[in-house]
């Protein structure tokens, strides 16, 4: 179990993650708006999942439903990165079954039960260190080319930040 300051700072993190997802709908783009408020709410309930994990206060059927679009926030996050890095306006509908693999591997995991479990955890995490991958070599490759100062300013430390944090 976490202690009380780990629960507060993960209470902190929810907060804050749910303020970021409302700054989205003000993003001027609609791809970016909406992969953004889709982002920040799956990282809001990857860190309200860890808090329960520790306090099971919910029914086991709700706190699944949780990690299931908690398992998900990578697969936004390589969106994210796709519609801010590289200025896609439209993503290809295909693009979006990144962050639903993700979720149907805890669907998986959760109806194969404990040996199925450590296989398809595997596999979900070999997909997140491949999107966060990928996502870091989409910030490289364009960074010198792009002209708005402020977005080079902030591309590598929100991304190397993020995708670190994915990796470990």
């Amino acid at each position: 179990p976490l202690g009380t300051v780990s629960l507060l700072l993960l209470g902190m993190c929810v907060g804050a993650m749910l303020a970021m997802a409302a700054a989205m709908l003000r993003a001027p783009r609609p791809a970016t708006r909406w992969i953004g408020v889709a982002f920040y709410l799956s990282s809001a309930l990857f860190a309200f999942k860890l808090w329960e994990d520790s306090t099971g206060i919910l029914p086991n059927e709700v706190a699944f439903v949780i990690g299931m679009l908690a398992n998900s926030a990578v697969g936004w996050f390589w969106l994210l990165t796709i519609a801010l890095f590289e200025d896609a306006k439209r993503l290809r509908p295909a693009m979006y079954a990144a962050p639903a693999l993700l979720a149907l591997c805890a669907l998986l995991a959760y109806v194969a039960g404990s040996p199925g479990n450590r296989i398809v955890g595997t596999m979900s995490s070999f997909a997140h260190a491949g999107l966060a991958i990928h996502a870091v070599s989409i910030v490289l490759r364009s960074w010198k080319d792009d002209l708005v100062e402020s977005r080079r300013r902030l591309r590598g430390p929100f991304v190397i930040a993020v995708a670190l944090y994915i990796l470990s």
